[in-house]
């Protein structure tokens, strides 16, 4: 939808931008509302559409995630399982420095088992998220446990995001640039109605 918008404008003001980003304050309130939802909507046509794609990932995350499986090498594969994991009681004997608990999924119907999500920052500071999994039984076994450093490449770029779509990654000023985006998003849909 964003994107037939924009070709629309782009065939409309492409030979002359200037007049593509004028407002005429003083027009009549139709010519009015339609420059601020023309300007509005071409100038956040990228930040929107970049919260549209990392927000559509947490309702379709499986198709995502398979899609960026095809960047994990050849080499390794997803069997993390395989691989000797500590037991769960080594791993509260020796906390971590590094990540900080973050969230806790406890047993569900669809899921028996716990699952730990630490992150490395909590604060707010440009970065990437970098995250570490923790999954056990209700018997205290360590089904898997992944860290960002050694994680498929698929999983590190899946961690992405949130961080994208809060506008975390470019620190203050990403968190500030998704609030004004999301005050155009409400004034883009009252000006198109």
């Amino acid at each position: 939808m964003y994107q037939d918008l924009y070709y629309i404008w782009w065939k409309a003001y492409g030979n002359n931008l200037k007049r593509g980003f004028a407002i005429k304050w003083k027009a009549k309130k139709k010519k009015l509302n339609y420059d601020l939802h023309k300007v509005l909507g071409a100038s956040f046509f990228i930040p929107l559409a970049l919260i549209v794609f990392s927000g559509a990932y947490f309702t379709y995350n499986s198709y995502y995630k398979a899609a960026f499986t095809l960047l994990d090498s050849s080499k390794r594969t997803q069997s993390n399982n395989s691989d000797i994991q500590p037991k769960f009681t080594e791993l509260i004997r020796k906390p971590d420095s590094i990540y900080t608990l973050r969230a806790i999924y406890f047993p569900c119907k669809n899921n028996k088992d716990f699952h730990f999500r630490y992150i490395q920052d909590r604060f707010i500071e440009p970065r990437f998220r970098r995250s570490k999994e923790l999954k056990i039984t209700k018997t205290d076994e360590v089904l898997s446990l992944t860290e960002f450093h050694t994680d498929l490449n698929s999983n590190k770029i899946a961690a992405q995001f949130y961080p994208v779509h809060t506008g975390k990654i470019p620190g203050i000023f990403g968190r500030l640039l998704v609030l004004i985006s999301g005050l155009v998003r409400i004034t883009l849909y009252i000006t198109g109605f």
